[in-house]
């Protein structure tokens, strides 16, 4: 049977036409800064045409109603099988967990994850490392205390096990953190669905986490904090509908706020909660505290502002010799950037999950049973907390300093601009009574899903491509120097990716010279030794040590490619020097015994491997202590 079709509406046909618009001026003009969506411009002209008309129509009516009645059919299917209703949530994540597990090279297209990598893999190796001191290192050192113990425990646990890679540990725990995330979609979907209403926890919990399900394959410190997040989300709209008990939602915010700091934007949400639920505040009362909160944090925010009008944190109205200020056109398409990227997973997400709540044994009704009084009152409590929530997340992000300008992690913003949809959705949901709201929300969905789709899928082409990369990069720092050393690291790591060494060398000189940072020293180091420059590759370790962040993280391969030089007695100095200034690293001893027994000197080389292995080494360099002392 064909189903009646009604004359699309306005409020459908606008932003339609908007996304198509945005998507061609990104691929067909990058320097409009569009720099989250400018993917398709690295394709062929012919390729981003027919994405164009693609994603058009899957925009059109038709495949917006075939969208809805394959879904709707979907739930009927389970609706009449207990069995397989009940093995959804297990299932799906299941699948979830197994899809992100199989994203986890995916680390590798990031330089991020490339140097969360490098330093996991410090933490397990070094033999003086401990939860406890773990944990002061989070404290002292980091953002994500919390996170960064979850990660070293997860990579012992896979030294334990006798994998090669710590980081395999902590990418494992990553994927089953992203299934838990889809378990606890689907489980609160399938308990609103059975219940009959309207399931206010879905559309906060969907909008605090759907961008994040496509990128759980990288090795990020958000992903914890998130998860927590949804949790307290899921939590505390259930305590707002008189549903459950607070206790547990602002346990999960303050559990948040150990695994991120960023999570204490959180925090006004939480004050609404508690005012909702342990306070009895009516709904008038909710909006005078509602309105108290947001008072007392643009107090804060002003007196952050006069205590420090240069603070590097905050952006000031012009940007100063930057050009990159709160009034400059490149930040606000910056904040345009970070809504693109993240919001279009919430709709689709949400609206998957609203189509779930159906009339029993009625096809044709509304996506929802209409409001009653008690419902309204909920709906006002949780509007109060949604707004609460988006209020700060706003904060963030328009007044936050993006330090790294074009080339700025989308991740340290999804929190913000996930937030800022919980009112948006709250609104969607209220929609979705009235008669027409089956074919609108399909209509959304299918409006998200070409956008989504018009992102993501040039992302993963043009990131998962070498030569793309290269120019991506390129043609950002031609018309965007802000955070340059960062950028011309990533691009050098593109160029490594398609094995042009000189090229990733000239990249990391650039690093340096836009941000002396001894980290860049040492990669070029190591590219010269790739590429047989050794006394190059001494010159620039030698540099790199004699800054303090950088000799910890040189002098190992400083040690490495002196040996290449065939000279033991050059080696055996520079092993005894820096075995003065770090009497407890066993590699300075294994590296004084190898030189050692490379002069001739076996009594003393046996000593120092010895007095090496006495120093508790990690596993693998044990192991080759103990094949040194064999031979």
């Amino acid at each position: 049977m064909r189903l009646p079709h009604n004359p699309p509406p306005r409020s459908i046909l606008l932003p339609q036409a908007t996304l198509l618009a945005i998507l061609a001026v990104a691929s067909f003009l990058p320097e409009a800064r569009l720099w989250g969506i400018d993917h398709l411009a690295y394709y062929p002209p012919w390729l981003r045409a027919a994405t164009l008309v693609g994603i058009a129509l899957l925009m059109h009516p038709r495949a917006s109603r075939a969208l809805s009645a394959a879904w709707n059919r979907m739930v009927s299917f389970s609706a009449a099988r207990p069995l397989a209703g009940r093995a959804i949530v297990p299932l799906g994540a299941l699948a979830a967990t197994l899809l992100f597990w199989s994203l986890r090279s995916s680390t590798l297209l990031l330089g991020d994850g490339q140097f969360q990598a490098a330093l996991l893999r410090e933490l397990v190796s070094s033999p003086d490392t401990t939860l406890l001191s773990t944990l002061q290192y989070g404290l002292r050192a980091s953002l994500a205390p919390l996170t960064t113990v979850l990660a070293y425990a997860a990579g012992k646990g896979a030294q334990l096990l006798g994998l090669d890679d710590a980081i395999l540990g902590w990418q494992a725990l990553h994927a089953l953190l992203g299934g838990l995330l889809i378990a606890l979609l689907l489980a609160e979907a399938r308990r609103a669905a059975a219940a009959g209403h309207e399931g206010g926890s879905i559309q906060i919990s969907t909008a605090l986490t759907g961008a994040l399900v496509l990128f759980c394959g990288y090795v990020e410190t958000y992903t914890a904090m998130l998860l927590c997040a949804a949790v307290y989300a899921v939590s505390a709209a259930k305590a707002i509908r008189g549903g459950g008990s607070p206790w547990p939602a602002l346990g999960a915010v303050l559990l948040a706020i150990g695994m991120h700091l960023q999570a204490l934007l959180l925090l006004p949400s939480a004050v609404i909660l508690f005012a909702a639920t342990r306070m009895r505040l009516s709904p008038r009362g909710l909006r005078w505290a509602q309105a108290a909160v947001g008072a007392a944090s643009l107090a804060a925010l002003a007196a952050l502002y006069s205590a420090s009008p240069s603070s590097k944190h905050l952006l000031g109205l012009q940007g100063g010799e930057s050009e990159y200020g709160l009034l400059s056109a490149a930040h606000g398409a910056d904040v345009a950037n970070q809504l693109l990227l993240v919001l279009p997973w919430a709709p689709v997400l949400m609206c998957a999950s609203l189509m779930l709540h159906r009339r029993a044994g009625t096809a044709d009704s509304p996506a929802g049973p209409a409001l009653n009084g008690a419902d309204v009152a909920a709906w006002r409590r949780l509007g109060s907390f949604t707004g609460s929530l988006a209020l700060p997340c706003l904060l963030f992000l328009l007044l936050f300093r993006p330090a790294l300008g074009m080339t700025r992690d989308w991740d340290l913003f999804a929190l913000p601009a996930l937030g800022l949809a919980a009112p948006a959705l709250a609104w969607l949901r209220r929609r979705a009574a009235e008669p027409a709201s089956r074919e609108t929300l399909g209509r959304v969905t299918a409006a998200s899903l070409g956008l989504a789709a018009g992102i993501v899928l040039p992302w993963i082409g043009v990131n998962a491509h070498a030569e793309r990369s290269v120019q991506r990069y390129e043609r950002s720092l031609a018309y965007d120097e802000m955070g340059a050393g960062y950028c011309y690291e990533l691009l050098s790591m593109h160029h490594r990716r398609r094995g042009d060494l000189q090229g990733e060398i000239a990249a990391l000189r650039s690093a340096y010279a836009a941000s002396p940072n001894p980290r860049y020293l040492v990669s070029e180091a190591l590219a010269q030794m790739d590429s047989g420059n050794l006394e190059s590759a001494l010159e620039a370790f030698a540099r790199a040590q004699a800054q303090p962040p950088g000799g910890d993280l040189a002098r190992h391969f400083y040690l490495q490619a002196l040996s290449r030089q065939r000279d033991p007695e050059a080696l055996i100095a520079a092993c005894r020097a820096a075995a003065r200034r770090h009497p407890g690293d066993p590699f300075l001893s294994y590296a004084l015994g190898e030189a050692l027994a490379a002069r001739g000197d076996h009594t003393e080389a046996r000593a120092a491997l010895e007095a090496a292995l006495a120093l508790s080494p990690p596993p693998d360099l044990r192991a080759a202590i103990e094949a040194a002392l064999r031979r």
